[in-house]
Parts: structure tokens; sequence; C-alpha cells
């Protein structure tokens, strides 16, 4: 199985050296390649048993930006074999990740992507987030969640 993100992925998104730190098993200041990419590939093994039922076909191709991110935020988590290593802030990205998924699980939120052939633009295609109320149109004539009409009604 391919995994939902690469290394190159996880060093774009975060850093080399946050990275590296993480991904450093053996402690020689270097990204121990093998383990990582065996942990993406277990993280993303697991990511798809939330989504089964819930988007079809799996794997998810191509990877929303989305799903790579929680993806390497899950993977850094589990390779961080010590305190020293796992700071409050991975740990915050592993429980939000992880509750993204059990509200894909719940399905609260519906992950979908675009099967059709992907070029140029598309390539880095995002997940469209569906909930209840925009399911069956019920957001009203204004489609911004966070208008000044909508904030106003609020406070």
């Amino acid at each position: 199985m391919a995994a939902y993100a690469t290394i190159a992925d996880a060093t774009a998104l975060y850093g080399t050296d946050y990275v590296t730190v993480a991904f450093d098993r053996d402690g020689d200041g270097s990204i121990d390649t093998t383990a990582a990419e065996l942990m993406l590939e277990v993280v993303s093994a697991e990511m798809d048993s939330f989504f089964v039922g819930r988007v079809e076909p799996l794997p998810i191709s191509p990877v929303p930006l989305d799903l790579k991110m929680r993806c390497i935020d899950l993977a850094i988590y589990r390779m961080c074999p010590d305190a020293a290593r796992l700071t409050e802030e991975k740990t915050k990205r592993f429980d939000a990740a992880q509750a993204w998924l059990k509200m894909v699980a719940k399905g609260e939120i519906k992950l979908t992507h675009d099967s059709a052939a992907v070029t140029g633009a598309n390539l880095a295609q995002r997940a469209r987030v569906v909930t209840a109320a925009t399911a069956d149109g019920s957001q009203g004539d204004d489609t911004r969640w966070f208008s000044r009409k909508r904030l106003k009604s609020v406070l």
C-alpha cells in the first residue's frame, strides 16, 4: 500500500529540522527513511479504517492536502520515542488528527474527492468537507458561515 504522505511532504510542511528530530530513531542526526516510510504506510492504513463506507474507492487518490497533513501529524507523533522529542505541539496535532478521523467515521465530516483524471492545477486538490447543514442546502442564501450578518445574530 502507498502512504498518503511522504517524507518529502513532511519536510515541505514542517521543515527539515522538525521532521529530522521526529524521524531520527538512532540519534545520528538523519532521518531513518525505512522506519519513517513504514510508519507513514501504517498510519495510512489506519486512516483507511476510518474511511470505510464513507469514501470510495480506497485508498484515496489523488490525496487531498488535509489528508496528507493528518497522516504526517500521526506519523510524527508515533515516531517520537521519548518525552524529549514529543513536544506539546506534536501531541496537540496528533489529538486534532485523531478527532478529525473520528468525525469522519461518525459521518460528521464527509471527506470527498474527485476521482477524475487530475492534471495541472488540480494536482493540489483538497478534500471537500460537507456538514449536515451544507449537505441539505439549509445554509441559506448567505453561504458564508462567518459573515457579518451571522456573527451579529450570534453576538
